[in-house]
């Protein structure tokens, strides 16, 4: 692991924190700016996270010292996740890496 991917790493991390701070002190209501900013804030960290595993994922840092932070982290990923329509042969690709590392 280089020095640019722990630099990487830990900013995103302090964003992610930055945003959760915000979403903990956001007083909104039910009018629909206060909803708006809220789902842009939830989405902004999501999106985060997902930057997140994608640079632990290109760093050489073996998977064991973060496993428990990726599994967290999908897992929280997972319920925010909106359902979306693929195309077959993008189920199929998924299929076949599937497979792959089956056996």
């Amino acid at each position: 692991m280089n020095k640019d991917h722990i630099i990487q790493i830990d900013a995103i991390i302090l964003e992610i924190e930055k945003v959760s701070e915000l979403l903990n002190n956001f007083q909104g209501s039910s009018d629909i700016v206060d909803m708006t900013v809220e789902r842009q804030m939830q989405r902004k960290k999501r999106k985060l996270f997902k930057e997140l595993l994608k640079t632990l994922l290109s760093s050489n840092l073996s998977v064991s010292s973060y496993e428990n932070l990726y599994l967290k982290a999908v897992t929280y990923l997972k319920e925010g996740d909106e359902k979306e329509v693929v195309s077959s042969s993008f189920r199929n690709n998924i299929k076949r890496a599937e497979a792959l590392l089956a056996g």
